[in-house]
């Protein structure tokens, strides 16, 4: 079985930031302290669910072969990881009033999950090209598809 909890899946390389929830982002935590220096990367966009004793743990995604046990919603990439990940906080969190230039989320996934069970995480990467397109071969390579939200892109 594939988890965060234990060792990377083969399909996730990299050192991916700790997960930051979007409300914690938008509620005392200034996530663009977070992601300093400002520079390219890669960023996912993470489904969780609450677990009674590890607290907001990664979901596991029902994909075409198999599970996705660390949540992927999404796989973008940036030349501006600060930019980037404002503009994701602004578009999946409600109390901000103006939306971001991010793929739609699907209403069966806004209702399965409402912001407050979604975080993100980003990875520094000067090979923005070759880093998105790996992990989408990595990923597809193992689930058969996309993540859910880039099947529309």
């Amino acid at each position: 079985m594939e988890s965060l909890q234990d060792d990377r899946p083969k399909w996730l390389s990299g050192r991916w930031s700790p997960l930051v929830r979007i409300v914690e982002t938008a509620y005392g935590r200034r996530w663009t302290d977070l992601c300093n220096p400002d520079g390219p990367g890669l960023y996912r966009l993470i489904a969780l669910v609450e677990d009674n004793e590890q607290g907001f743990v990664p979901a596991p995604l029902n994909r075409v072969c198999g599970i996705d046990h660390t949540g992927t919603l999404y796989i973008g990439k940036t030349s501006s990881l600060r930019s980037r990940l404002h503009s994701l906080v602004r578009a999946n969190n409600p109390s901000f009033l103006v939306g971001g230039g991010h793929a739609h989320m699907p209403d069966t996934l806004r209702r399965r999950f409402p912001f407050q069970l979604r975080a993100i995480t980003w990875l520094r990467s000067s090979d923005l090209s070759n880093g998105e397109t790996e992990l989408f071969e990595k990923y597809t390579k193992r689930f058969g598809e996309l993540p859910p939200m880039n099947l529309n892109g």
